[in-house]
Formats: C-alpha cells, structure tokens, sequence
C-alpha cells in the first residue's frame, strides 16, 4: 500500500504533536519495579506522587494508613514519617525527593540540566509555602492552628499564586517547563487543587493559571485520577 505525500505529512505532523504533549513511553524495566506509597488516606504530601504514577500509568500499591495505625507504623519507618515509597522493598521518605524521583524514572522531569533547573525552582517555590500550612498543621493550640490555615489560605497563598501566574503567563507552550507536562505542571496542580477547595476565590485575578488548571485538569489520565479521589 503506498501512501500520498499529504499523508505522511499528517502522520508525523501527529506523531511529532503527541511527542510534545506527552512524555516517552516508560521503561519496560520501570514496569517490572514493583512500587509501594505510604501515606495516610488524604491527599496532602502523598497526593503529588499519586498523581505522577496516574499519569505514568504504572501500577503501584496505594497503601493508606489510618491514623489509629499511625502510632505503631511511625517508628518502624525511615525518619518516622510519611509518604515513604517502598521500590523493590526499599524503604525512602521526603515527599519531594519521592516526586523528583518518579518524574526522572517516568520520564516527567525534563530533558535537560536546565529543565531540572526550572522544576526544582517550582518545588522550592511550594516547598516556602507549604511552611504555613505546616505550621497550622504543628500548632496545637485551636485558635492559633485556625488562625495559621486562615493566613496561609488567604494572605500567603495569593503571593505564591501570582508567582506562579507570572511564570505561567510567559510559557508560549502552556507548560511550565519546555513543550511537555512535567513534575513542574502537576506540582502546582496539586497545590492548587489543596488551596482552591478550601479557598474558593484564590484564582480571582490568574486567569492564566485559571487556563492552565482547566488544560491539565482535562488530560485524561489527571482527570481520571481525580474524579476517582472524590469517590
């Protein structure tokens, strides 16, 4: 069967098209590698690698503890905290050195030193801002813990989300970092799923992230992970 010219063209105007959105197919030996998250059952610091297996589409065991199994379980894990990932029965923790990890093996951390560059910018980014929900989350008084989310969700939160408004604003791809969905892109995903369901009105004001949300939000293997999260 021969093909006309304007086929061809058309069949690697796709493939080239398809190449940019999506990162290459994964390792037959990464599928082999068997995964286990421990993380509790919410979203928190675990939900950023969840969404990286989804989207990878690579089989994992999504352990979610339960807090009264917190206090047995804590000390028999590295730190004694959580998410831990567990490859080939490895224990590892650090939720952000987890992310960097399965994004480099699933081919969702760039393609270059200066790509890593800028994702890891992105982290470092949330990681300031994750300061103050951390420091609602270790507060024990009850007016003081709610007065903290309060701050993080309505004052400090907006100052990262137009961080972000800014950078996205300059993307001529509609990523973060370079022509494809990366670690960068679901990172500020996932924080602003957190910040806009407990802060309604925090995108006033970005309607470039507001764009942004809605194109990585409508990638299928993002959307199907999360209408499963709200079973």
């Amino acid at each position: 069967m021969f093909y006309s010219l304007e086929q061809v063209v058309i069949f690697y105007r796709y493939q080239v098209k398809f190449y940019l959105t999506f990162p290459r197919p994964i390792d037959t030996n990464i599928r082999m590698t068997s995964y286990k998250l421990i993380y509790f059952d919410l979203k928190g610091r675990g939900q950023l690698s969840r969404l990286l297996f989804a989207v990878a589409g690579v089989e994992y065991e999504d352990c979610r503890v339960k807090f009264s199994d917190w206090p047995a379980l804590k000390p028999t894990l590295p730190f004694s905290q959580m998410p831990v990932l567990e490859v080939n029965g490895k224990k590892f923790a650090q939720s952000l050195a987890i992310a960097r990890y399965l994004a480099e093996e699933f081919s969702l951390y760039g393609d270059n030193s200066m790509d890593h560059l800028e994702i890891n910018q992105i982290l470092e980014l949330l990681k300031d801002f994750i300061f103050y929900l951390d420091k609602s989350f270790k507060e024990e008084d009850k007016e003081k813990k709610v007065q903290y989310m309060k701050e993080a969700l309505e004052v400090h939160s907006l100052t990262y989300l137009r961080f972000f408004e800014n950078m996205i604003k300059k993307s001529t791809t509609g990523f973060f970092v370079g022509s494809k969905l990366s670690l960068g892109d679901l990172a500020v995903f996932d924080i602003m799923d957190y910040i806009t369901e407990r802060n309604a009105t925090a995108l006033d004001g970005c309607p470039h992230l507001q764009t942004f949300r809605e194109k990585i939000g409508s990638i299928d293997s993002v959307k199907e992970f999360m209408d499963s999260q709200k079973k």
